[in-house]
């Protein structure tokens, strides 16, 4: 008699439901089909044996004859990392054999990590960009992507995360071929702009304003340049007024551009004008198909509005994303629900795997004694960039490290660093607000 395999199987912290074809991590439902879960499927049976590529190609795509597929693997492996939350170059789940294929280690203990990474703007702006190439662009005068190209195009987006400057080569190559691509001008642009917030210099700045400008001289009117020409505007000249003609432009052309709408919601925030601010963001906030990196970021923006309540329920029901979680505890302790922030704060700890000694000084403690244990746990791990002046700045003052803050904030304005549009709205530097040093910054970066 044989016996009928299992309809759930276990992968690590994963379960696969086979007959219904779903995927969970506790009570989430991790978003999986298609290709992916075939190779995730393919990957947990083959039990630790490495899988190599020409297997999977067989698997996936049987009928395929001479079709390059190799484009395509690389394609949905990326996309099976990304749901998994899992990164090519320190796994947790899929190890990759050099020259062979890929092999399933998630059943193993994940490593132990030194410092919490912090969470990278470039990501979730990559990520949005790629979905767009999937579908191409709509604007008019833009010659659209052919399939291949538009594949060529996600790849060249998801090696940005790790390569930034080996996809800005390889882009470029693609855009000399292909000059009026839509995507890849647009793309590109976005590299650059990505490439400045990431290494704030006005060699950065330089770049990323020559790609926009040669973008928008291949392809004229584009809503989605007018975003990115927003950014510049606001962040590059400190130019309010300009930014939010462009921004406001975009979305005439395009009234559900995410980029655009987030764009201007933020500026009218930072600029005092709090009502008009929500009123462009709301319909955002009524949207139930955000990405994780676009409710978290809409989180720290309801967050600034003093909306803690709704940034609370925005940043809830996703216990692996680290920004997510990072919104959500900060909203609660504002909400003075301490026990319900450091609750987020376990997790998020747990998440990043978290020493056991310092997770046992987080909840041996009271709830507010735990939440500021986790604060400066925190303030000690939270590893970013020496050239996020900014972010460093964030983290010092809200460990009340007030010298300190104001010293790396001196360095974010002299690199003349993106983030500092959002000076006056960041919470963690209210008790600087006196400070002669900072009263001088404001009235320099505006809005004037």
């Amino acid at each position: 008699m044989t016996l009928e395999p299992p309809p759930m199987l276990r992968a690590g912290p994963f379960s696969i439901d086979r007959d219904r074809m779903r995927v969970t991590r506790g009570p989430a439902v991790i978003a999986l089909s298609g290709k992916p879960l075939q190779i995730l499927l393919a990957l947990v049976k083959a039990g630790g044996r490495v899988v190599t590529r020409e297997e999977l190609r067989l698997l996936l795509w049987p009928e395929a004859g001479r079709i390059d597929t190799g484009r395509r693997l690389n394609t949905a492996i990326r996309a099976l990392r990304e749901a998994l939350d899992d990164g090519a170059e320190t796994p947790l789940f899929i190890e990759t054999v050099r020259r062979r294929g890929y092999r399933w280690i998630g059943d193993a203990a994940a490593p132990r990590v030194g410092r919490l990474a912090a969470v990278r703007p470039v990501a979730a702006a990559l990520s949005a960009v790629a979905a767009a190439l999937l579908v191409g662009s709509a604007q008019l005068g833009a010659a659209p992507s052919a399939a291949a190209d538009r594949e060529r195009l996600v790849d060249i987006a998801a090696l940005a995360n790790n390569q930034p400057d080996a996809a800005a080569a390889a882009l470029n190559q693609f855009v000399e071929t292909r000059p009026r691509d839509a995507a890849a001008q647009v793309l590109r642009a976005e590299l650059a702009m990505n490439s400045w917030r990431a290494r704030p210099s006005a060699e950065r700045r330089a770049a990323a304003r020559s790609a926009s400008r040669e973008a928008r001289r291949a392809l004229g009117r584009n809503a989605d340049l007018d975003a990115i020409d927003a950014d510049l505007t606001l962040t590059g000249d400190w130019d309010w007024r300009g930014a939010e003609r462009l921004y406001r432009r975009a979305l005439a052309a395009a009234p559900d551009h995410e980029r655009a709408r987030t764009g201007l919601a933020w500026l009218l925030l930072n600029a005092g004008r709090e009502t008009e601010a929500f009123a462009v963001a709301a319909p955002l906030v009524t949207r139930a198909d955000l990405e994780p990196a676009s409710r978290a970021q809409l989180g720290w923006f309801l967050l600034r509005l003093r909306r803690n309540d709704l940034a609370a329920r925005v940043c809830a029901g996703d216990a692996h994303h680290v920004n997510l979680l990072s919104c959500r505890h900060t909203a609660l302790a504002r909400l003075g629900d301490y026990v319900g922030a450091r609750d987020a704060a376990l997790t998020l700890m747990q998440r990043l795997n978290a020493g056991r000694r310092d997770l046992a000084e987080v909840r041996a403690a009271n709830a507010g004694a735990g939440y500021q244990n986790f604060l400066r746990w925190r303030a000690e791990h939270f590893s970013v960039s020496e050239a996020q002046h900014f972010q460093r700045a964030q983290i010092a003052a809200d460990a009340g490290r007030l010298d300190e803050a104001m010293a790396q904030l001196d360095q974010a304005f002299t690199a003349r660093d993106p983030a500092l549009v959002k000076l006056r709205t960041t919470y963690e530097f209210a008790a600087l607000h006196q400070w002669p040093r900072f009263a001088e910054m404001l009235r320099t970066i505006g809005p004037a």
